[in-house]
């Protein structure tokens, strides 16, 4: 399994800041495992 690109991470933790959403949350939302 390939990990991530820095850019996507970034985007993920932006819109946790932003929007206050659990970790379950942003993975439903960006279709990736919660760990």
């Amino acid at each position: 399994m390939q990990s991530y690109s820095i850019d996507f991470r970034k985007k993920i933790i932006e819109v946790r800041e932003e929007e206050g959403l659990s970790i379950r949350n942003l993975a439903q939302r960006f279709r990736v495992a919660k760990s």
